[in-house]
């Protein structure tokens, strides 16, 4: 077939558009007032400080660098960051950028079909479904699908730049298609097929191939399948990486491929028939013969069909290969993840399946008045119903509880979903149903070490410090070369006061990794803590190493220096430590402590009353403000401060004692008396407290 150029449609087309416009944007206007959903929204955006922290030249870096949630897609993270820039963490926005792009891809779409076909109602009819069917609904509610619809929008202007390289030649067409087509690749590595889709363009609706042969509209699109295999290769290593790829043996080709095959039926079913739609689908055990069977016959049977009538129908077989073919990537054959299927995978192959029935019903119709209204009765009730069941749809993704409950009443129970649930009432906090969830999730899913972690994360956070540690050394049994297990473990010890146990683990941690800085901390802390500050000083020095820009360990540096008696290098380091964090009132002390050793009172009785500016109910800087005043001479001062300490804490030794040496300096031998005994009732074998007591009551005796 030769190309179709369309006819004089102006204000019909741009009729067409505004409708699709305004109907998509008010389709997914609501989603404005949703908010994050969890599922990756916090892998990607909220608890991903390089995304999060908005654009900055270290996140682009970062983008073009690194992979991460076993990916690799620039593009997609610079958008994120941008939100992030533009309007911080609200989720509104974001949505509403996705809402946008799905818009600008249904509309985009509809000038494409057109253009290529002359077709303004078909295009119009095809384009509308693609923009309000249900099965897309996933891929624009979800801020964390920011890569479909963006990729999505990237492969439309692909073809676009082609088809007018095509059409009026020129190499800076060619190069625009195939600089968009790398840009769609950094945003999505799904468009790997995009150079089948050429060629699919090639045959209808550009008729290219009778004048050219196969080899050179291969030829043409060599650059874009090099293109395409790089991006294959560096998503493989980024999910090998990132632990996302199922091993055969726990999945093996078999299952795979009848998982495939039942899947590619179930998104034909959904697509006339949208119900039971869900986030997520658990992998099948098993599937039955007879399913496969059934679904191996009906996709054998409709290929077959395509193919008898490609000459006198070929967008049949135009459509048809490009659901297939742009299925590929997502079909399951390399497994990623645990979902036997996703709604938002339809994304982009449905455009085939739309484009088999509109223009298959209209060549049905040709000619014949009677079926050409009823096919418009059809269409004009169709469309409106879909809309109203994606708006159905949209409302599961208003957050995340909602999301989650949804696929446990259509999927019924799984580990995705109750781990999610769980996550998201950790977040809120609610420990009792948090830990319900993830129960219910490690008892579905024994296997996974990542769901006992998280068990014993909200174990951890509500107190539960043994059943914790159980869970981690569940996790150990399952991962026994993690690191990371075996730092958890250690943390969970030491709070459940079982400080031996809680080393050994921070060692083994580091035996597995030697990189591991909380793992160096930590055990610093335990070794400080058993009294032995040399030892506490090589880990806090490793650990600073690592992350030299580390608060928390500068102080602890510091105050193991300050027990090693290094007084000077102890003033050092825990100055150091507040450049970093000067909120931070357990170094203020620290710091009042080294200076007070170092012999100055007045520099350490500044950092004792910024101590109590940011936690003015510790008695020990109240003690020790004191004991600074003390040595400044400013004794009514420091008895102030004793007095304040023994208010927070009655029994306080050290205030007492030093309230009592204070009133001997003022000759009030009785009230010292009554300090020291104070002291005696707290620590009776103190001989110091008694020896005083003794001579306090001697020289008040005396006339």
């Amino acid at each position: 077939m030769k190309p179709v150029t369309p006819s004089s449609q102006g204000p019909r087309a741009r009729l067409v558009v505004l409708a699709l416009a305004l109907g998509t944007l008010a389709l997914y206007g609501p989603a404005r007032h949703f908010g994050w959903v969890h599922y990756d929204d916090y892998e990607y955006v909220t608890g991903n400080p390089a995304v999060s922290s908005g654009l900055r030249w270290a996140n682009v870096t970062w983008a073009f660098t690194q992979t991460h949630s076993a990916n690799w897609h620039p593009l997609t993270w610079l958008s994120h960051m941008l939100d992030c820039t533009l309007w911080g963490l609200d989720p509104g926005p974001p949505h509403l950028v996705n809402a946008a792009l799905h818009t600008l891809n249904a509309v985009l779409l509809f000038g494409l079909l057109r253009s290529l076909t002359g077709a303004l109602w078909r295009s119009a009819v095809v384009a509308a479904l693609f923009a309000w069917h249900p099965l897309h609904v996933e891929s624009v509610a979800w801020i964390a699908e920011r890569k479909d619809v963006l990729s999505t929008l990237l492969w439309l202007l692909t073809i676009w730049a082609y088809v007018g390289w095509v059409r009026r030649g020129r190499a800076w067409r060619y190069l625009a298609a195939l600089g968009l087509f790398a840009l769609g690749l950094m945003a999505k590595p799904m468009l790997v097929t995009l150079p089948c889709t050429l060629l699919l363009l090639d045959v209808w609706p550009l008729g290219r191939r009778p004048d050219r042969s196969c080899a050179q509209l291969l030829m043409e699109k060599l650059p874009f399948l090099l293109l395409a295999a790089g991006s294959a290769i560096i998503t493989l290593a980024a999910q090998r990486e990132g632990e996302a790829v199922s091993a055969l043996a726990r999945l093996p080709w078999l299952l795979r491929l009848e998982n495939a095959a039942g899947a590619t039926v179930s998104y034909l079913g959904a697509t006339i028939w949208p119900a039971g739609l869900t986030a997520f689908y658990p992998y099948p055990a098993s599937i039955p013969v007879w399913q496969t069977a059934g679904a191996a016959a009906l996709l054998l049977g409709v290929s077959a069909w395509v193919w008898l009538r490609r000459r006198d129908q070929p967008w049949l077989a135009f459509g048809w290969c490009w659901f297939l073919g742009t299925l590929v990537p997502v079909s399951g054959l390399v497994q990623v993840g645990s979902q036997a299927r996703a709604d938002r995978y339809t994304y982009v192959p449905l455009i085939g399946i739309f484009v088999m029935l509109v223009w298959g019903a209209a060549a049905w119709a040709r000619d014949r008045p009677g079926r050409i209204r009823g096919l418009a009765l059809l269409t004009s009730a169709l469309l409106p119903a879909y809309a109203v069941a994606a708006a159905c749809q949209l409302g599961f993704w208003r957050d995340g509880e909602t999301l989650f409950n949804r696929v446990l009443a259509v999927a019924g129970p799984n580990p995705v979903a109750y781990e999610n649930l769980g996550h998201i009432q950790a977040a809120q906090q609610r420990w009792p149903e948090a830990i319900a969830s993830l129960s219910q999730a490690a008892q579905l899913a024994p296997g996974l070490p990542e769901t006992h972690r998280s068990l014993a994360d909200a174990l951890l956070a509500a107190g539960r410090s043994e059943a914790a540690a159980a869970e981690f050394a569940q996790v150990i049994r399952l991962r026994p070369d993690s690191a990371a297990a075996h730092y958890d473990l250690g943390r969970t010890l030491a709070l459940a006061g079982r400080t031996a146990e809680a080393a050994a683990s921070y060692e083994q941690a580091l035996l597995l990794d030697p990189r591991l800085a909380p793992a160096h901390n930590n055990l610093g802390a335990l070794q400080l803590q058993a009294g032995r500050p040399a030892d506490a000083i090589t880990h806090f020095e490793a650990a600073l190493r690592l992350i030299p820009a580390n608060a928390r360990t500068a102080g602890n540096l510091g105050l193991a220096l300050l027990q090693a008696g290094q007084t000077a290098e102890a003033v050092a380091r825990l100055q150091q430590a507040l450049a970093l964090d000067p909120a931070a009132a357990g170094t203020h002390y620290n710091l009042g402590n080294a200076l007070l050793q170092a012999g100055r009172p007045a520099d350490a009785a500044d950092q004792f009353r910024q101590a109590l500016r940011l936690r003015p109910a510790d008695p020990e800087a109240r003690n020790n403000l004191g004991l600074a005043l003390y040595q400044l001479n400013r004794l009514p001062e420091a008895e102030t401060e004793f007095g304040a300490a023994l208010r927070l804490r009655p029994e306080y030794p050290n205030a007492h004692y030093n309230l009592a040496r204070l009133l001997d300096t003022q000759g009030r031998f009785t009230a010292a008396a009554a300090e020291y005994e104070a002291v005696l009732r707290l620590t009776p074998g103190d001989a110091e407290a008694r020896r005083r007591l003794d001579e306090a009551r001697r020289r008040a005796a005396a006339p």
